[in-house]
């Protein structure tokens, strides 16, 4: 019997999976229409496929990344465990459906041996170099600078290459947006190197201070929309930028997210991803402590709150005193501040009242005195008649 292969991606040798995996399943699920629904630091939190409409379906695509990242699969082992799902439940070449932002019918491709290539090359690639810069990070006083490093053939992307060998340190703020992959298929990878090997080879340490940009790039011709991309000025002139969507270190934002540095749309797409990933779900059961977010408030609430941070932050005190709250609830937080209009009462509170299973029901926010972080306190049943004397004490903004 022939040996199985490993994974077919040069810089994954000697590399065990579990830090891979680590990250990988550290994601929970996002439905999406188009592919830039979900771009950037969002990607790091949730799973999701352009086109998938069903929950089962991207549990199936889900569930076969896993086991490749697991058992080092090639891609035809992916495809060809994956593929017969697929056919059998319908989601396979062009088939016409409604877009569910539109209303519209459209004739899209849905699954297919290329389609398979890239959501395997893409998540592999991902949860891999995720993998990699945990140990980068755990390392970096033995080996402080990477190196950006691409496959040298004929097959690589000019503006890739025009990044290959150079070197930064690993703090460099470089590495938040040019950490591989940049692009879908994208084949580069990052070098830890030490001060020793940095003087025997004779290499250079750059700095991007003064040289990072953010500029507006298309990621839709038939739209015209454009989204804000992090770029380098390079040594030689010009400018360098990832995809829509890779300007992002994916271990950093999965594992050190820091929300109020990203744009409402992303922020709120990493939550969903956060609230239905296996992390939340310990932390919802008390197995873990500290503080989750479950929301972001919409720009318009936090500038009429007076809040400094979009997050609503839910902490290990507020779970523990409110036992009876479900997971469910919890993941509905987003969806209440985005459609219900809320009552501001005095002392920092933002009051949303709604009904849910036949029931009438009101769940508080409230913002610190310093107003640096804002946090979800509570969620009771509640009558018509509390709600009338609650909005007697509401403060006009």
């Amino acid at each position: 019997m022939p040996k199985k292969q490993r994974v077919d991606l040069a810089f994954t040798f000697d590399l065990e999976p579990k830090a891979a995996m680590k990250y990988f399943r550290s994601k929970g699920y996002t439905l999406s229409w188009d592919w830039h629904e979900t771009l950037g630091e969002a990607h790091a939190a949730a799973f999701t496929v352009a086109h998938v409409a069903r929950m089962d379906i991207l549990q199936d695509i889900r569930g076969a990344v896993d086991e490749a990242i697991k058992g080092g699969q090639t891609f035809e082992e992916f495809k060809q465990g994956l593929e017969p799902t697929l056919k059998k439940k319908g989601w396979w070449g062009r088939n016409k459906r409604i877009n569910p932002e539109t209303g519209e019918e459209e004739s899209i491709l849905e699954g297919s041996p290329h389609r398979l290539r890239t959501i395997y090359q893409t998540n592999m690639k991902s949860a891999y170099n995720a993998g990699r810069e945990e140990f980068f990070q755990k390392n970096k006083k033995n080996r402080p600078y990477a190196q950006f490093v691409t496959v040298v053939d004929n097959k690589r992307r000019e503006s890739h290459a025009r990044l290959h060998g150079k070197v930064f340190h690993l703090d460099d703020p470089f590495w938040d947006r040019f950490t591989p992959p940049l692009d879908f298929n994208c084949r580069c990878r990052k070098r830890a190197l030490s001060k020793r090997q940095i003087k025997r080879k004779g290499l250079k340490i750059l700095s991007s201070k003064g040289k990072m940009v953010r500029e507006d790039r298309l990621v839709s011709k038939k739209t015209g929309e454009a989204r804000p991309v992090w770029g380098y000025k390079l040594p030689g002139g010009g400018k360098m930028f990832p995809q829509v969507g890779f300007d992002h270190n994916q271990w950093k934002a999965a594992f050190q997210p820091d929300l109020d540095k990203y744009d409402y749309d992303i922020a709120r797409k990493y939550v969903e991803g956060t609230v239905t990933g296996p992390g939340f779900k310990r932390f919802v059961a008390g197995e873990t402590g500290g503080k989750m977010p479950v929301g972001v408030l919409p720009p318009e609430i936090k500038n009429k709150m007076g809040a400094k941070s979009q997050s609503i932050l839910l902490s290990e005190e507020t779970r523990n005193t409110h036992r009876r709250i479900t997971l469910k609830q919890y993941q509905n937080v987003q969806k209440i501040v985005e459609s219900v209009d809320p009552v501001y009462l005095p002392r920092n509170r933002a009051a949303y009242v709604f009904e849910e299973d036949g029931k009438l029901r009101r769940m508080i926010v409230k913002t610190t005195r310093d107003k640096k972080e804002t946090y979800f306190l509570s969620l009771h049943n509640t009558r018509k008649s509390t709600v009338e004397k609650m909005k007697k004490k509401e403060i006009k903004r």
